[in-house]
């Protein structure tokens, strides 16, 4: 019932179909209530619980922008998959130093977990070693956060596929296919715009412990805002840009502004550095 002015009580009826309306319990309640009864139809009723975010999860076979990190950090985003030349039937994944060497605290060697520790990964959950890494520099510019890891052999991974189709190629960021979006372990899929392809002198700080930062200096940074929310969130880092349109993939997401601005290197520069080429269809091991 509900209270709806100096009348009193009328009766509130809710129907999960509108068939249920001619149903002979509702018609002769109607009947009896003389019209003082406010049916409306709900549809589908359920309870309301937390769903757990897929992207910070156990995922296996593992897929691009899912939850990684190395035992000194939280967790941050595996941004595509990898195949390296010089090492023959060695698969990899690509992500920041900051996630996967733990911001030049890690060695490589070192264990790589899926899910991160901030998601409950644990011993078991690891999925290979840091195989590369590219050192952040505090007195000099640095060009590139990123670092690799060569899976164990017995992982199974989905490949660069994504929600709009595998990724075709890399590419240094254009203005001729600004619309960009990226798979997030915090954030999931979201869509922004190129706003800058060569940012110069942009200083980050990273987190070194629980109440200490560290900062680095950067050039040639990538630009992205979102379109209708922030483009990548804590937690996102090391996620792949790439455009839905062509699935060209653009670059890799390592920090962002209080603004909600988020940046990003280069994919064909991270790649080199890491020599090693994006992999290519659904690999089975």
């Amino acid at each position: 019932m509900s209270r709806t002015d100096r009348r009193g009580y009328q009766l509130e009826l809710r129907l999960q179909t509108r068939s249920l309306r001619e149903h002979p319990v509702v018609t002769d309640l109607l009947t009896a209530a003389h019209g003082e009864v406010n049916v409306e139809v709900s549809g589908r009723i359920t309870a309301l619980s937390t769903a757990a975010n897929p992207h910070q999860s156990r995922r296996r076979p593992l897929r691009v922008g899912c939850s990684v990190g190395h035992g000194l950090v939280g967790a941050g985003t595996l941004g595509c998959f990898l195949q390296f030349p010089k090492q023959k039937g060695a698969i990899g994944v690509l992500s920041n130093n900051h996630v996967l060497a733990a911001t030049n605290l890690g060695s490589i060697g070192d264990p790589i977990y899926q899910p991160g520790l901030l998601d409950s990964g644990r011993d078991e959950d690891r999925i290979g070693t840091l195989s590369h890494m590219v050192p952040l520099k505090e007195h000099n510019l640095n060009q590139l956060d990123v670092a690799a890891a060569v899976l164990d052999p017995e992982i199974e991974v989905l490949g660069n596929r994504l929600p709009d189709g595998d990724i075709k190629k890399v590419r240094n960021p254009s203005f001729e296919d600004k619309f960009l979006a990226k798979i997030g372990r915090t954030t999931g899929r979201t869509q922004g715009e190129l706003s800058v392809t060569e940012l110069d002198g942009l200083q980050v700080d990273y987190p070194i412990g629980s109440n200490e930062f560290r900062s680095f200096r950067f050039s040639n940074v990538i630009e992205i805002i979102g379109t209708k929310h922030s483009f990548s969130a804590v937690g996102d880092s090391g996620s792949m840009v790439y455009s839905p349109r062509t699935r060209i993939g653009y670059a890799m997401i390592f920090a962002g502004s209080e603004t909600g601005v988020s940046y990003a290197i280069p994919l064909p520069a991270a790649l080199d550095a890491m020599e090693a080429e994006p992999l290519d269809g659904t690999v089975e091991r």
